[in-house]
């Protein structure tokens, strides 16, 4: 008797391959989530701490016998009795940290792309201010009615124009957010 040998995987189904497939996806979205998140955290600078709060941190851990109550208003009072040569040098730190936090939110902001500009929005920086000069009268929601009004108005072609410039707008600022600037 011939016997034929059956393989013990079978291949996979459409099922199992349409499985494995949203799962790669979904994998794929966790770890685009977690590069926006580190992405995101080395873009954010945190505020720089005070004289005081500086002199807190110093204080705190010596003082771990006493309740956090009293501790802090230890700690309160000792900051208040210091001599102006001791104050000094918490605020001289805290002086300089708030200096590096601002140099580098300032590096952030240069480097930072604003966001895609659509068609409409280019007519209306165009048409508020001529409307604006023309109707000084009017209010800010005023005038806005007025352009919105406009835009409603215009033919499909005029509104091209506004896109196509939209267009090339948002394709230099992908080229520019593509480029990496290193801010540390």
């Amino acid at each position: 008797m011939f016997s034929t040998q059956h393989s013990e995987e079978a291949a996979p189904t459409s099922g199992q391959l349409k499985a494995a497939a949203e799962k790669e996806k979904a994998k794929a979205k966790v770890q685009q989530a977690k590069d926006l998140a580190t992405q995101q955290q080395k873009l954010h600078v945190k505020r720089a701490p005070s004289a005081y709060a500086l002199f807190v941190k110093d204080r705190y851990k010596e003082m771990s016998h006493l309740p956090n109550l009293q501790r802090l208003k230890k700690i309160s009072q000792d900051f208040k009795e210091l001599t102006p040569d001791a104050r000094q040098t918490y605020e001289a730190t805290s002086a300089k940290l708030k200096a590096e936090g601002a140099t580098k939110r300032a590096a952030i902001a240069a480097a930072r792309v604003p966001g895609p500009v659509t068609a409409y929005l280019l007519f209306y920086k165009t048409k508020y201010q001529e409307n604006k000069a023309a109707h000084p009268d009017k209010t800010v929601i005023e005038l806005a009615k007025l352009v919105g009004k406009q835009w409603l108005e215009l033919s499909v072609s005029e509104k091209q124009l506004y896109k196509a410039e939209a267009d090339m707008l948002r394709d230099s600022r992908l080229a520019q957010k593509r480029m990496t600037v290193d801010l540390n």
